[in-house]
């Protein structure tokens, strides 16, 4: 063994998730993948990032539909979010 193993009690290890040395357009762009999915409310495109949230929220550009994630695996699905009912403090 070399003398840096014995010496250190923690293990050093690379840390594959620290990006500070790239620029942050590079960052942007290495970070995230993007995909396109279908508004089921006018066939429009909805772009968001693949690392979806069952529940989140998203919103069509085309026809301003809020739309919820409803599945996540195997397929991304999203439907139209229902509507909030009111609640009069009942």
């Amino acid at each position: 063994m070399d003398f840096f193993a014995l010496s250190c009690p923690v293990p050093i290890l690379p840390s594959f998730g620290n990006t500070s040395h790239l620029s942050k357009e590079v960052r942007s762009t290495t970070m995230t993948t993007s995909i396109a999915l279908e508004c089921p409310v006018c066939a429009g495109t909805v772009d968001s990032t693949a690392d979806l949230m069952l529940g989140e929220l998203l919103d069509c550009d085309d026809c301003g539909s809020e739309l919820e994630v409803t599945q996540i695996a195997p397929a991304v699905q999203i439907a139209e979010a229902p509507m909030a009912a009111e609640d009069w403090g009942e």
